[in-house]
């Protein structure tokens, strides 16, 4: 009952955050996003509770289903994080942020933004005029720094998921190898094949793209590896939060990492797959626990 409640808040909330950045950055979407996060929170809470309340009839079950949890919160935490750092990209483009993809950045410039009718910033009267900018402020090549941020939160995130499968499934080594490497091919594939063929320019973030990348598709893979290699499904909410996880951010590469503008559908797609991805996660102990 309680996990259904939170689940219809969490997508109320999601509803009004997209409803609220398809019309451009502010406030107030700010604010709802941060809401609409803590909702999936809340229900990884919950979830974790009631996994470890199903384990109580033996303590090594019921252990193992609390770490196992307290893993998926950590990265659910971190998951909200990394939404508010990239809110505040799109929201705050400050000279610590200046950047711009493919071209040799300016203090001036504009951090890029997923999101429609994001407000550009406009030139200072020093750099307008000619006058240079004030010696010891951030390189002129440096990446944006709340985007910076947010790529940490989410790769931590990540990080506590694949972390919390390995851990608790204990996939031979040779096939978690595998799925490593497979993880690298598939970030490689799209920073060079993404630049080459679909018109992808990642400029200073191609190599913060690159690793997250890795490391978000290790995730992804690592879960269906459980599943594979365990013959259950226990790992299938895992496995099916990263690849919707993946989805979501590949949409986002073609909404901040192409020329052009942001497409409402496109910021509208993108966070459907990412709180389904994060719900799905979030609810993954109570699935593991009846799959024990």
């Amino acid at each position: 009952m309680l996990l259904g409640l939170v689940g219809v808040c969490g997508a109320a909330a999601v509803a009004v955050y997209i409803s609220l950045v398809v019309r451009g950055p502010s406030r107030a979407a700010l604010i709802s996003k941060a809401g609409a996060g803590l909702t999936f929170v809340l229900a990884g809470a919950v979830a974790a509770y009631t996994a470890t309340l199903r384990g109580a009839g033996s303590t090594s079950l019921a252990t193992h289903a609390l770490c196992f949890a307290l893993l998926i919160l950590s990265g659910l935490v971190c998951g909200v994080l990394g939404d508010i750092w990239l809110d505040l990209n799109a929201l705050v483009p400050t000279a610590a942020q200046a950047f711009a993809p493919g071209t040799s950045a300016k203090v001036h410039d504009a951090a890029p933004s997923p999101f429609p009718n994001a407000p550009a910033q406009e030139d200072d009267s020093a750099a307008s005029s000619g006058v240079a900018p004030p010696q010891g402020g951030p390189p002129e090549n440096a990446p944006p720094a709340f985007m910076m941020a947010g790529f940490a939160s989410f790769a931590l995130g990540h990080i506590f998921y694949t972390t919390a499968l390995i851990w608790y499934w204990r996939p031979p080594w040779e096939a978690t190898a595998a799925a490593l490497a497979l993880a690298g091919l598939f970030a490689m594939a799209v920073v060079l094949a993404g630049r080459r063929r679909l018109g992808l320019d990642f400029g200073q973030l191609t190599v913060p793209a690159g690793v997250y990348g890795f490391i978000l598709a290790s995730m992804a893979i690592v879960a269906w590896t459980c599943c594979i290699t365990t013959a259950g499904v226990g790992a299938l909410p895992m496995g099916a939060g990263g690849t919707m996880f993946l989805i979501s951010d590949l949409v986002l590469c073609f909404q901040l990492f192409r020329p052009g503008k942001a497409k409402p559908s496109g910021t509208a797609v993108c966070l459907v797959f990412y709180y389904a991805a994060q719900f799905a996660i979030a609810l993954s102990p109570l699935a593991l626990c009846s799959a024990s």
